[in-house]
C-alpha cells in the first residue's frame, strides 16, 4: 500500500514540472530576481483532545505565472491529553477474599516539538485556486506520559502534505491533509486549516 502511495506522490510531482516543461520554451531561461517569492504560513489543528501550532517560512521562485517551487522550514509544537479513570483491585488487601477495588486516575498524554525542513510546488490552475504539495521532513523529539509510565524519544518523520484553497494575496487560505500519517507526526490526522501569506 505505500508502495502505491508513493508512486502516485511521485507522479503527482511530477506533473507540475512536465507542464512546466512544456511552457517553458515561451519563458526566459535566465534567472529574473523580480520572480522570486517569500512568505510562510501558520497552522493549526485540534480534535477532542489534540491540537497542534505549526510555522513555516517559505522562499521560492515563479517558474511561471501558474507554477512555484521553493523550500522552508518549520516549527511546530503538538499536545495530546486523554486522562482517564480505571476500575481496579487495591493492592496489599491482605485477604485475597476481601479484595478491595476503587477508581485509579490513568494519565495518557503527550507532548512533542518538531523542527522541519520542506520543499514545496504551488499550481494555480484556475484564477486564485491554489493546489499545493509539500514534502517535509521533520524531527520530532516528544515526552509521553502513557497509563503513567513516563519516557521521550526523538524520532525523524517524512510527511507529504497536499492543500487546496485560495490565494487572495497576500494571504492563502487552504484546507489541508497529510497523507503519510505517521504516528510520530505532529500534524492532526485530521483535514486542518492553514494560513499563509506569499509575496
Amino acid at each position: 500500500m505505500k508502495k502505491h502511495l508513493y508512486l502516485f506522490l511521485l507522479a503527482m510531482a511530477m506533473l507540475p514540472l512536465s507542464l512546466y516543461a512544456q511552457q517553458s520554451s515561451v519563458s526566459s531561461s535566465s534567472f529574473n530576481p523580480d520572480k522570486i517569492i517569500y512568505g510562510g504560513s501558520l497552522g493549526f489543528g485540534f480534535s477532542r483532545s489534540f491540537w497542534s501550532l505549526n510555522v513555516s517560512p517559505q522562499i521560492g521562485y515563479k517558474l511561471t505565472d501558474k507554477f512555484h517551487v521553493g523550500a522552508g522550514v518549520g516549527y511546530s509544537y503538538a499536545k495530546r491529553d486523554s486522562d482517564y479513570s480505571v476500575y481496579t483491585i487495591v493492592e496489599g488487601g491482605g485477604n485475597e477474599w476481601l479484595e478491595e477495588y476503587k477508581w485509579v486516575d490513568v494519565a495518557n498524554n503527550y507532548k512533542e516539538s518538531s523542527a522541519s525542513f520542506n520543499l514545496f510546488a504551488n499550481y494555480y490552475p484556475w484564477q486564485k485556486l491554489i493546489l499545493s504539495l509539500k514534502p517535509e521532513i521533520m524531527h520530532t523529539w516528544y515526552r509521553a506520559n502513557l497509563h503513567n509510565v513516563k519516557f521521550s524519544e526523538n524520532k525523524f518523520v517524512p510527511i507529504v502534505i497536499v492543500g487546496a484553497g485560495f490565494h487572495l494575496k497576500p494571504f492563502i487560505l487552504q484546507l489541508n491533509y497529510e497523507l503519510i500519517q505517521d504516528e510520530y507526526s505532529s500534524y492532526s490526522d485530521n483535514v486542518f486549516l492553514s494560513v499563509g501569506v506569499m509575496f
